[in-house]
């Protein structure tokens, strides 16, 4: 009887200790946005504008699966990220100074920097271990490659100033946990400029787009398309945001304020806070 009643005991406390170990965890996850946010704010006051979200010759940006892919093109990419640029206002210098960024990122002179990982950019609730980012910068609030006219603050070749930010600072994401934006790519790393780094919010908090469960419909019937017609098509597709968190993902605004959005919240509101400067109102509270 004795063992049967601490049996019960230690059944119904467990959830209640994994409830408090995930509070915590997400507490350091709202740290870690907030001190990437600070650094971005910290980067505009000194260069005048947000760092670009990726830079490149030309858009719309590809994303392959490997760094050897990328060599294999003429000529490689640059693809340096918004990561690489606060560098120095997240305190690491050294590893700033071990980047070559008169190379491109996928470069053989950038490999060691590039495996290496950055405090603070890694979510503790997520089981992912690579030298990879768990936090994506916002190209804006359409699903669409990125490109030079994305909506939001980090884009390819943006240089995004506060006046430009319309909406308001406070009402317009700038970066949230993109595991999903991540996934698959680890071997891009956190320097790299694509779809690894950058996420939109075309789609709502921990869901995918509808061209993900297209190909994986198509990708089943081999005769219905040319497979390197798909892959070239996904190539230019960007994921939106998520998280191992239950019920949705962190981000920061603008301003700095990071907050937990549902994955509930309205697929409009959450399209609206994407954008820079479309002028729409937002609901109360939402």
């Amino acid at each position: 009887m004795v063992i049967a009643i601490i049996a019960i005991l230690i059944s119904l406390l467990l959830p209640a200790v994994q409830q408090s170990r995930e509070t915590a965890r997400r507490a350091a996850c709202a740290n870690n946005l907030m001190q990437l946010a600070l650094a971005l704010q910290n980067y505009e006051v000194s260069a005048g504008h947000f760092p670009p979200g990726t830079i490149a010759a030309e858009g719309p940006i590809r994303t392959l699966p490997t760094v050897e892919d990328y060599r294999a093109l003429e000529p490689m990419p640059y693809h340096m990220n918004w990561l690489t640029q606060i560098l120095p206002q997240l305190d690491e210098r050294p590893l700033y100074a071990h980047l070559d960024f008169g190379r491109s990122v996928y470069a053989e002179a950038n490999d060691d920097a590039r495996q290496a990982r950055p405090a603070g950019i890694a979510c503790p609730s997520s089981p992912s271990r690579w030298a990879g980012s768990d936090y994506a910068g916002c190209i804006g609030g359409e699903d669409e490659p990125i490109d030079v006219d994305n909506g939001g603050v980090l884009f390819l070749n943006s240089a995004i100033t506060y006046s430009e930010i319309t909406d308001g600072a406070h009402h317009t994401l700038l970066i949230g946990e993109g595991e999903g934006a991540a996934a698959g790519l680890g071997t891009l790393s956190w320097a790299s400029g694509t779809a690894a780094t950058l996420a939109q919010a075309g789609v709502a908090p921990n869901s995918n787009p509808e061209w993900i469960d297209e190909v994986a419909t198509v990708n089943a019937d081999e005769n219905a398309v040319d497979a390197e017609a798909a892959a070239e098509a996904t190539a230019l597709e960007v994921r939106g945001f998520s998280s191992s968190h239950i019920g949705g993902v962190q981000a920061a605004l603008c301003d700095g304020a990071v907050r937990f959005f549902a994955e509930t919240i309205d697929a409009q509101t959450w399209s609206r806070l994407g954008d820079r400067d479309d002028g729409e109102l937002l609901p109360p509270g939402y």
